[in-house]
């Protein structure tokens, strides 16, 4: 058997151009030819399941959840300079919600104002508390570190592995915790434990991984507070389309916007430092179709 060719997908839908929001059906992209080695890469940690499949068809195919998934969502977001729209950035995500209700999912953000390259893959269980985490870090041209975490009874463990040799580190969270490996796609997961209902600022226990990772310890973050509040709901358009969000306010600094039953990020605006990040391309399978 021939290998299979490796592929990329442009943004365009194969048949009329439309985009899918929650909808319970899918369209797909065109391959193309990858020249170079390196774009194969690059993207193959995160051309998983459908766009794997693809690949080794050599052709485009429908492809819809199998016994492993209940429904999964994918998208593209542009990490922006809010006052000139420069891009400056882009993370790469994938979500897969599993029939026994737990989630996986893989990220990938390539940053350039200070060249920064982090892969995640993270699993939590149907409660959305976390599993395991695992990372891997380069920064200013250079590896920092990889590690695994993951939830031992009452305790958060880690393995790191870094430039100055190999660490372990466990805590045990009081209550529901997040991690935040500093991807968006996991760190907005932060509001899934605001109570809408009660109401004003609330503190929220993650687990903050150095998101430089250059102290000698390399990625190995720390228990900690942070302050959201649930501001309300929002219909928004963003590049990827048009969505109903729930509208977050982070530390009194950052104005995120999620959708969906497994808070997808829509946008992420950080005025202070003159940042904005918007969904600029999305599909799914297996959502409920979206309001008109």
């Amino acid at each position: 058997m021939a290998p299979p060719k490796s592929i990329v997908f442009t943004d365009e839908w194969l048949e009329d151009g439309k985009r899918l929001h929650h909808s319970a059906e899918d369209k797909v992209r065109r391959p193309l030819q990858v020249q170079s080695a390196v774009s194969t890469i690059a993207s193959g940690l995160l051309l998983l399941g459908c766009w794997a499949g693809a690949a080794w068809a050599d052709a485009p195919a429908v492809c819809e959840p199998d016994a492993n998934v209940s429904r999964w969502a994918e998208g593209k977001i542009a990490y922006r300079v809010k006052s000139t729209g420069h891009v400056n950035g882009f993370e790469r995500w994938r979500l897969d919600v599993h029939p026994d209700g737990t989630k996986t999912v893989v990220a990938s953000v390539h940053y350039s104002p200070r060249p920064v390259l982090r892969h995640v893959v993270h699993r939590v269980d149907a409660a959305g508390r976390p599993l395991d985490t695992f990372m891997a870090y380069w920064i200013d041209g250079a590896w920092r570190g990889n590690a695994w975490f993951v939830m031992e009874g009452d305790t958060w463990r880690g393995q790191i592995l870094g430039p100055d040799g190999t660490f372990t580190h466990a805590v045990k969270p009081t209550g529901p915790f997040t991690m935040v490996p500093h991807v968006l796609a996991v760190d907005s997961w932060r509001a899934r434990l605001v109570d809408k209902a009660q109401g004003g600022p609330q503190a929220v226990l993650a687990y903050n991984v150095d998101a430089t990772a250059l102290a000698g310890t390399s990625v190995m973050g720390k228990l900690m507070d942070y302050n959201l509040q649930y501001i309300g709901a929002q219909r928004i358009t963003v590049p990827a389309g048009e969505f109903d969000t729930e509208h977050y306010r982070i530390e009194n600094a950052v104005d995120l916007y999620l959708f969906g039953p497994d808070s997808l990020v829509a946008k992420f605006v950080y005025a202070e430092i003159d940042r904005e990040h918007l969904l600029i391309d999305y599909r799914a399978w297996g959502y409920a179709p979206a309001r008109p």
